[in-house]
C-alpha cells in the first residue's frame, strides 16, 4: 500500500529509508526500494500545487483510465464484463492478499510517491468520506513522475479504485479528524517486495480541491 506524506508525516512509505536512487526491486528484497532527488541549491522543499478532479458518479470514471479503472455497483446477477462492470485484475504473481486497513487522516500534501510492478491494486473507502489518490502513468524507478505528470483526484466512498500494475500512486489521503477504513485487494507481498518508492526532496505536493 501506498503512504503520502502529510503536513507533519509522511504516508506513502512506513519508512523513510535511505537507499541508492539506483536501487531495483528485486523478489527477494527484503526491504522497499527506495529513490531520492535532491539538489543542494534547494535545501527547501518548494509547495507545489495539484489541481483535483472530483470522479464522483460513473460518468467521471474516463477520467481516471490512464492509471486504472472505477467500478460502480451493479444489479445482482449482472454478466461479467470488462471494463463496462468488472475491473481487470492481474493477482498471478503471488497469493492474492484482501484484508481492510485503518488509514489516519493525514491532510492533503505528499512529498513521496510509489508503485508496484507486479500487481493490480484495489482500494475501497468502507465510508462515505471523500479521499484523494496522487497518481501518474508507470515509468521506471529511475525516471520518477515530475509535476506535469502528477494527476490528483477525488472519490467517494461506493466505488472501488483498481490501479493498474506500475501506477505511480500517492494515498489515500484526506482531511478531517477521524481515521477511514479502506478495503485493499493486493498480494501477500507487496509490502515487502514491490514497493517502489520515489522520495521527492525537493517538492511537496499540495492538493487543492
Amino acid at each position: 500500500m501506498a503512504k503520502a506524506m502529510a503536513k507533519t508525516s509522511s504516508f506513502s512509505v512506513p519508512l523513510r529509508m535511505r537507499m541508492r536512487p539506483s536501487c531495483r526491486r528485486q523478489k527477494t528484497h527484503p526491504l522497499p526500494c527506495v529513490s531520492s532527488s535532491s539538489s543542494s541549491s534547494s535545501p527547501v522543499p518548494v509547495s507545489v500545487s495539484l489541481h483535483v478532479t472530483a470522479i464522483l458518479s460513473k460518468s467521471d470514471a474516463a477520467a481516471f483510465q490512464p492509471f486504472g479503472q472505477v467500478v460502480w455497483p451493479e444489479e445482482d446477477g449482472t454478466p461479467y464484463e470488462v471494463p463496462l462492470y468488472d475491473a481487470s485484475l492481474d493477482l498471478s504473481a503471488g497469493q492474492p492478499r484482501f484484508y481492510m486497513m485503518r488509514i489516519p487522516p493525514r491532510g492533503l500534501e505528499m512529498d513521496r510517491i510509489t508503485y508496484h510492478a507486479d500487481v493490480t491494486q484495489c482500494l475501497a473507502s468502507m465510508q462515505d468520506s471523500t479521499w484523494h489518490l496522487v497518481v501518474a502513468e508507470p515509468s521506471d524507478l529511475s525516471k520518477p513522475p515530475t509535476a506535469e505528470q502528477l494527476h490528483a483526484f477525488a472519490f467517494k466512498g461506493g466505488c472501488i479504485v483498481k490501479l493498474n500494475k506500475g501506477t505511480w500512486h500517492a494515498g489515500p489521503l484526506f482531511d478531517g479528524e477521524d481515521e477511514i477504513a479502506f478495503y485493499n485487494l493486493e498480494l501477500a507481498d507487496t509490502n515487502t517486495v514491490d514497493h517502489n518508492t520515489h522520495i521527492y526532496e525537493d517538492e511537496v505536493y499540495t492538493l487543492h480541491t
